[in-house]
C-alpha cells in the first residue's frame, strides 16, 4: 500500500487546482448526453435530445464567479454599470452578494444593473442549496452573448457554453492576479490518523 503523505497546503496552490478541477468537471458535465441513456432520465424523449447536466455545470460556474469575487474582499474597484457608466464598490465580506459584482469586473466584463447581480446572486444560491433555478432562468445551450442575458424585464437565459468560455478566460486572469491580492497562507496542519486504504486528491 502507498503511504499518504500529509503537505503544508498553500491556500493560493489549493484555490487554483481546485478552479482548474470545476473548468473540467463543467466539460464533462456539458460533453455528457442525456440521450444516450434515457432510461435514466423520467422525462420525455423530445426534452432530453439536446440534454446535458446543465445544473451542475452552472452551478460550478457560480462557484468559479463566487471564488474569484471573494478575494477581493475590503477592495474597491470600478465595475460597468449598466453599460454605460462606472462605479466603484468595495467587495464586503459581510455582504456576500456583493461578490458578484465581479462578473461587471474585466473578469466577466457583463453590464448588470444591481438589481439584475441580485437576480442572479439569488439563482445561485437556489441552485447551490436547494437544487433549482429560478422561473424565468432558461438554462441554454446556445453560445449566446453575453453569458447571462436579460431578455424583457424578468426572464434571464444562462448561456452555458459562452459562460465555460468566460469562465476559463477569467480563471486564466485570476492565475495571474492571484500572488498580488493577499498574502499566501500555509496551514500547518496537525497529524492525524488516516486508514491508508482511504481514497485522498
Amino acid at each position: 500500500m502507498n503511504k499518504i503523505n500529509r503537505r503544508e497546503r498553500d491556500t493560493n496552490e489549493m484555490c487554483i487546482e481546485a478552479l482548474e478541477e470545476m473548468l473540467i468537471a463543467i466539460d464533462f458535465c456539458l460533453g455528457y448526453q442525456k440521450k444516450n441513456d434515457p432510461l435514466k432520465w423520467s422525462v420525455n424523449i423530445n426534452d432530453i435530445e439536446r440534454g446535458v447536466l446543465g445544473l451542475p455545470a452552472a452551478a460550478l460556474m457560480f462557484c468559479i464567479v463566487d471564488t474569484i469575487g471573494s478575494m477581493y474582499i475590503d477592495k474597491v474597484l470600478e465595475f460597468n454599470v449598466d453599460g454605460t457608466k462606472k462605479k466603484e464598490k468595495k467587495i464586503n465580506e459581510k455582504r456576500i452578494r456583493s461578490f458578484f459584482w465581479i462578473l461587471n469586473s474585466d473578469y466577466f466584463n457583463l453590464n448588470l444593473s444591481e438589481d439584475d447581480i441580485s437576480t442572479i446572486y439569488n439563482l445561485r444560491s437556489r441552485l447551490l442549496h436547494n437544487s433549482y433555478i429560478l422561473k424565468k432562468t432558461i438554462l441554454s445551450l446556445d453560445s449566446g452573448k453575453p453569458f447571462i442575458e436579460k431578455r424583457g424585464d424578468e426572464v434571464f437565459f444562462i448561456h452555458l457554453i459562452s459562460f465555460l468560455d468566460a469562465c476559463r478566460s477569467a480563471v486564466s486572469k485570476f492565475k495571474e492576479r492571484i500572488s498580488d491580492l493577499e498574502p499566501k497562507l500555509v496551514y500547518n496542519e496537525p497529524s492525524i490518523n488516516i486508514n491508508e486504504n482511504y481514497p485522498t486528491t
